[in-house]
């Protein structure tokens, strides 16, 4: 746990600072998760979805407390002859999250309900709608066929036609502590600056005590992981799932990407990891040359395509085979699941380091092996973000360096395999591919965002021995040229091969 500053600057750094907390109803010591702006958004557009998205949150923000108990009493006690007695506990709001926590009678266990902020007349879409029913039904799957602790789903409601006048779901309170705060970090690393900046010290020379509970921690969750190797998929895309107790198994089937502006673009799904890929060609292309305003921007943008193209090439197909197996061309893609964001924020423990519930599940995806359940948590991989830097005032952040996070990034590959083969036969598996998950879950990352692709592929190229002098808009320029820059191309082109290549 954190030391607490001083009274005086708590209320200096609540007064200048907005915490982006994650959307679970427990305290949260201050934990800043800074994004930086991406280069391809205009900064009117950006402004403007500031304004509107603050005012959502403010009416979000304002529906009663009086409402949330009465949409508690009219599932548990709607004839009202039980007597039953609710209060609310505490308010907690993430990026997109609003959460009431409630307590029924005496009870000990508490249960919340979480509203979206998007869940405003003006801004829910049918589309907004679907998302919603999607991630209700995928935290229903993943609660009741695999043994990861996910919080079930007490009730939900996907439109207004309610108490509170808003989509919610309800599910019980997890309880534990998040693992940021709670587990990964001894009491005396935490500190804060005079512009009361929360910093860590010392993250990468734990006590041995520490250390124990640091490996520990990981090997659970490999455990954890691990499970989700039961579930294969034959498409690239979202669980679609009906929600009755006697619903079909899971289909795959679109799902939705964030634009620039705010709306929600329909994608997938894809039967195969090329027919994925090739559509993220056209994509990069048709988003950048839309933004051309002359004959340089419209030439990096085809040279961006060009980049882009090389990166899709250089990842591989998604079969749980050995690279050298003769059937591996011909072998079918199947796909699994992945978290979208396991960071430590997200992974709760109680009071001895057991994982209690794992949250956060919104924006699942069936995907590539490579970029799948058996990838490095995100807390393993920061030295892969855009934005990685070894800065003091950045360490809540970045507090391990790439020699720190290196023996956790094996001890964990070392977990997941065992989990994975737990007879210990040597069995091929999918931890063959979490070594190389930083670089792979970059590339995804830089072929999906519209926020980090520039960013993202400068950081890959630091990675490359021949590339990592080579700054990105010159070679986007280069690229695009007429005609090209063929021999550049050829050696980026084997970098990230290389890179990309299976252990």
């Amino acid at each position: 746990m954190p030391k607490w500053p001083s009274i005086d600057l708590m209320l200096k750094f609540f007064s200048k600072s907005t915490l982006n907390l994650a959307d679970v109803p427990v305290s949260h010591e201050p934990y800043m998760q800074e994004q930086e702006q991406g280069q391809e958004a205009s900064f009117s557009n950006i402004s403007n979805n500031l304004s509107k998205t603050s005012a959502y949150k403010e009416h979000v923000r304002s529906i009663d407390d009086s409402l949330f108990i009465k949409l508690i009493l009219s599932i548990w006690d709607p004839e009202g002859h039980n007597g039953l007695l609710v209060k609310v506990v505490s308010h907690n709001e993430g990026a997109y999250n609003y959460c009431v926590t409630l307590q029924l009678d005496e009870d000990e266990d508490q249960m919340v309900v979480r509203v979206p902020f998007e869940g405003t007349r003006e801004t829910w879409t049918d589309d907004h709608a679907f998302e919603f029913r999607t991630e209700v039904t995928n935290q229903k799957y993943l609660c009741n066929k695999t043994k990861i602790p996910v919080p079930s789903v007490y009730e939900w409601d996907d439109g207004f036609d309610n108490i509170i006048g808003a989509p919610f779901i309800i599910m019980p309170k997890i309880y534990g502590s998040d693992a940021f705060n709670n587990l990964w970090f001894e009491e005396d690393m935490w500190d804060w600056m005079d512009n009361g900046k929360v910093i860590i010290r010392g993250a990468g020379s734990p006590s041995p005590e520490l250390e124990g509970k640091r490996l520990q921690f990981l090997q659970d969750l490999a455990k954890l992981m691990a499970d989700l190797q039961n579930h294969e998929f034959d498409k690239i895309g979202a669980l679609h799932i009906e929600d009755r107790w006697d619903a079909a198994p899971p289909t795959v089937g679109h799902y939705f990407q964030h634009s620039l502006d705010g709306s929600l673009i329909k994608t997938g799904p894809f039967s195969s990891t090329a027919e994925y890929l090739e559509h993220k060609k056209q994509e990069i292309y048709e988003r950048d040359i839309s933004y051309a305003k002359d004959e340089e921007e419209a030439w990096e943008a085809q040279g961006m395509q060009k980049i882009g193209a090389i990166i899709c090439d250089a990842l591989p197909r998604s079969v749980n085979k050995p690279i050298t197996d003769a059937a591996y061309e011909t072998t079918p893609e199947t796909f699994v699941l992945a978290h979208p964001d396991l960071d430590l924020q997200n992974i709760f423990v109680n009071e001895h380091g057991k994982i209690t519930g794992i949250i956060d599940w919104n924006g699942l995806r069936t995907v590539p092996r490579w970029a799948g359940f058996a990838s490095l948590p995100l807390f393993l991989r920061k030295d892969f973000d855009e934005a990685y830097e070894c800065r003091q005032e950045h360490s809540a952040k970045y507090s391990l360096m790439p020699w720190h996070l290196e023996p956790y990034k094996k001890a964990y590959h070392r977990y997941l395999k065992e989990a994975l083969d737990p007879e210990g036969t040597g069995s091929y598996n999918d931890a063959a591919w979490t070594l190389e998950s930083g670089a792979t879950c970059a590339a995804v990352e830089a072929l999906e965002s519209v926020w980090y692709r520039n960013a993202t592929i400068q950081r890959l190229l630091k990675e490359l021995p021949q590339l990592r002098g080579l700054d990105l808009p010159g070679l986007r320029v280069r690229f695009g040229l007429p005609g090209g820059w063929p021999d550049a191309e050829a050696v980026v082109k084997k970098a990230f091969t290389s890179l990309f290549a299976h252990s």
